[in-house]
């Protein structure tokens, strides 16, 4: 009877820490080695995300303000350091605000939502991630010290196990590479 009993109860744990419970950002791509790489992030999921580049133009810093709702990602507002040739136009995306800011220009009220973000990591450009804490942005982590420059990096809201969690690395951590 003992067996019994002890084997429904790993049973049991087997199937809580296996099942996909745990709702995640997940950013995955191919490594710096050969190897994929993946970070996985509970804070994202729930307070949502910064991408930085380079623009390609204008050379300027753009900072996109991503939420996460659901398994959507929501692509918010787009902060930008300079204006000019491939930067939106004010009233380009109906529905939007424009503004000058003191550091650059904001188009907010965008609210494009997409199953999931697919960039390649660029050396000039030198994409980042950011977490978002409450109206701050937390240190950005440079996508090019996880993931191999060039390589297409997907970023998505998905379930994890707990024991997939677990032994994740941590994009709230920021690990190194």
């Amino acid at each position: 009877m003992r067996i019994k009993t002890s084997a429904a109860i790993l049973a049991v744990a087997l199937l809580f820490f296996c099942s996909p419970l745990v709702r995640v950002l997940s950013v995955s791509g191919g490594g710096r080695g050969k190897s994929s790489a993946v970070l996985l992030s509970r804070g994202a999921a729930r307070e949502g995300f910064v991408i930085s580049y380079t623009h390609s133009v204008n050379k300027g810093r753009v900072r996109d303000f991503y939420a996460c709702e659901g398994n959507a990602l929501v692509l918010e507002k787009t902060v930008f350091a300079s204006y000019g040739a491939g930067m939106p136009e004010a009233g380009e995306i109906p529905g939007t605000g424009f503004a000058a800011t003191g550091p650059g220009y904001e188009l907010s009220g965008i609210d494009r939502r997409m199953d999931e973000l697919l960039l390649a990591v660029g050396l000039t450009a030198r994409h980042s991630i950011a977490l978002r804490q409450g109206g701050s942005v937390g240190e950005e982590l440079c996508l090019k010290d996880v993931f191999a420059v060039q390589s297409p990096v997907r970023i998505r809201v998905r379930r994890v196990s707990l024991l997939r969690f677990l032994l994740a690395r941590k994009l709230d951590a920021f690990p190194d590479p």
